[in-house]
C-alpha cells in the first residue's frame, strides 16, 4: 500500500519478549475456565461475531468466566450474566505482560470481520495468548488464518455455531487446551521470539540508515 509513495518502505515482524512474557505460568485458584478477548471499544464490529457465542457458552456451561481487557461490552447490548465476566482496565505497555498473566485465563480469543484492513493486521494476540500457553480461538481469516494450524496451535472458526462449538471443545476437553497451548506457546518461541526476530528489525534499521 504504502509503497506507491516511497520505496523504502519495510515490515518488520512483531515478537515476543519471553523476558516480560516468560516465567512460571500463573494458576487461578477457582475452578471455573476462564475465557479471555483483549480489545477496545472500537472493535464493536469484532465483537458481534462473539457476542451470541459467549452468551450461548455460559448458559450451557456454569463454570464459565468471561474476562475482558479493555471494555465491558456493555454498550453493545449483550445478554452476558455479569456476576460470571471480569473486566479489567489497560494498564501502560510496560505492565500490560504483568496483567495478562495475573489473570491466569485458559482460553483466548481473537476474532475479527473480513476487511481489507483486518486482513493486513498481525496475529498478536494469538503470540500473546500463546507465549501464556493459551488455547486460542480466532477467525479463519487474515493473520490467523496465515500463522495458525487449525487443531494443532489453536482452533480457526468462521461461523457464529463454529465459535460456539470450538469454546465448548475446550471449556470441556482440558487436555486437548493444554495441548493446543503447549504447541502454540512452542511456535511462537521459535518463531515470534524476540531474541530472534530483533536480527530482522537490525537488519532494516541498517539498511535504512546506511549512507548512500
Amino acid at each position: 500500500m504504502y509503497g506507491r509513495f516511497n520505496d523504502n518502505v519495510f515490515i518488520t515482524p512483531n515478537a515476543i519478549d519471553f523476558r516480560e512474557w516468560g516465567g512460571a505460568i500463573v494458576k487461578h485458584p477457582g475452578k471455573n475456565v476462564r475465557v479471555l478477548y483483549t480489545g477496545a471499544a472500537n472493535h464493536q464490529e469484532d465483537f458481534l461475531w462473539v457476542r451470541k457465542p459467549l452468551e450461548e457458552l455460559q448458559q450451557k456451561h456454569d463454570n464459565v468466566t468471561i474476562v475482558f481487557v479493555g471494555t465491558d461490552w456493555k454498550h453493545m447490548g449483550n445478554d452476558l450474566d455479569y456476576n460470571r465476566v471480569e473486566v479489567h482496565a489497560w494498564v501502560d505497555i510496560d505492565a500490560y505482560p504483568y496483567l495478562m498473566k495475573s489473570l491466569a485465563c485458559h482460553i483466548g480469543i481473537a476474532p475479527i470481520s473480513e476487511s481489507s484492513f483486518n486482513d493486513c493486521r498481525s496475529e498478536l494476540k494469538w503470540m500473546e495468548y500463546s507465549a501464556l500457553k493459551m488455547a486460542t480461538v480466532a477467525t479463519n481469516y487474515g493473520p490467523y488464518k496465515r500463522s495458525m494450524v487449525d487443531g494443532k496451535t489453536g482452533l480457526l472458526v468462521m461461523e457464529q455455531d463454529e465459535w460456539l462449538d470450538a469454546l465448548s471443545t475446550l471449556v470441556e476437553k482440558p487436555r486437548l487446551r493444554n495441548m493446543l497451548g503447549r504447541n502454540a506457546y512452542r511456535e511462537v518461541w521459535r518463531k515470534h521470539n524476540l531474541d530472534f526476530v530483533v536480527e530482522t528489525w537490525m537488519s532494516v534499521f541498517k539498511t535504512i540508515t546506511k549512507e548512500k
